[in-house]
């Protein structure tokens, strides 16, 4: 069965139960890079799932949250949510978000470091740890990208 509209499974975001709203947002994840328009109308309600503290599923709420942001071209944004998306996000894979996030990740990075900003401790923590696994992906045998070859020169 081939879906039109993500607008049944969007709806499952409202609902009480937890599994209901995991199950929505496992679905909204495979389905994200042909609906993205559909589910930035309600990225606030996945926001929300991903502060809240009470909820198993942030990681998988994040992710969902950072591939709708990089549809949007909202890179930074999209690169804090794949930060928070912890295992979810796959440093190790090749597509063009995985890699255009990883890239996004090591100039944000390098900026914050050449500018000497100062950031809180948690974020700058992410940001060094994203960076790490970009130079491990590169120097573990993964064909280094183009953007991650340039940062390392």
């Amino acid at each position: 069965m081939h879906l039109t509209s993500a607008a049944g499974v969007i709806a499952l975001l409202d609902e009480p139960e937890t599994e209901l709203k995991y199950y929505a947002l496992d679905k909204l994840d495979s389905i994200v890079n042909d609906f993205w328009p559909e589910i930035a109308d309600v990225i606030s309600k996945i926001e929300e799932l991903c502060e809240n503290d009470s909820f198993k599923h942030k990681d998988l709420s994040s992710l969902v949250a950072s591939k709708v942001y990089y549809h949007l071209g909202a890179f930074e944004d999209s690169v804090m949510y794949a930060l928070g998306s912890g295992d979810r996000f796959n440093v190790n894979g090749h597509t063009e978000y995985i890699e255009t996030t990883i890239a996004k990740c090591i100039d944000l990075y390098t900026q914050l470091r050449v500018s000497r900003q100062k950031m809180a401790a948690p974020l700058t923590q992410k940001l060094m740890i994203g960076w790490k696994l970009s130079l491990t992906k590169c120097f573990k045998g993964a064909s280094p990208t183009k953007s991650s070859s340039r940062q390392l020169e």
